[in-house]
């Protein structure tokens, strides 16, 4: 079996997108279920794993020890019309150490809840909201240089990510 390091081209690059994971954001057993499956695989050490999700609001930066990527941050993102300033931030699975990059925008994610408000109401921007973190993504990957072979989305919020990768990438498919 390959080692997992940075240095081993054979390691098969594995991204997984989340929108909760145990333990910066548990709302169901989805969040246990993602790190039990990010968890399980990187012990095969086949894979190279980074994970990607958005940073809610419910998420607390100073306990589960998230801080901001300079490099990556300040990276403009079109929605519609206007054009959305995307912060990454990054933290860590213990005890792995696999990077969860956070992606957010204070308008954007500020509010403490998920996709809905305390009564239950869908947020009327929802639809920004989930074309900002499907298009981010592409972004963030280019500027970390990161090409994943295999792309692993976990729940309705990352349905238009295909879409936007084949935009982004027909000339090269």
């Amino acid at each position: 079996m390959p080692k997992k390091n940075k240095k081993n081209s054979k390691a098969t690059k594995l991204l997984f997108l989340a929108t909760q994971i145990e333990p910066f954001l548990n709302l169901s057993s989805t969040a246990q279920f993602v790190k039990d499956l990010v968890s399980e695989v990187n012990v095969t050490q086949e894979y190279e794993i980074r994970v990607i999700m958005p940073k809610f609001g419910l998420i607390n930066e100073r306990t589960s020890s998230i801080h901001e990527v300079q490099r990556l941050s300040g990276i403009n993102i079109t929605v519609g019309n206007e054009e959305i300033s995307l912060v990454v931030k990054v933290g860590s699975l213990k005890p792995s150490k696999i990077q969860v990059y956070f992606l957010d925008n204070e308008c954007l994610f500020e509010r403490k809840g998920f996709f809905h408000d305390e009564k239950g109401n869908f947020y009327t921007d929802n639809h920004n909201r989930i074309t900002f973190i499907n298009k981010s993504v592409l972004s963030v990957l280019t500027y970390l240089r990161w090409n994943p072979q295999i792309i692993h989305a976990i729940g309705w919020p990352w349905a238009l990510l295909p879409m936007y990768a084949k935009n982004s990438y027909k000339s090269s498919v």
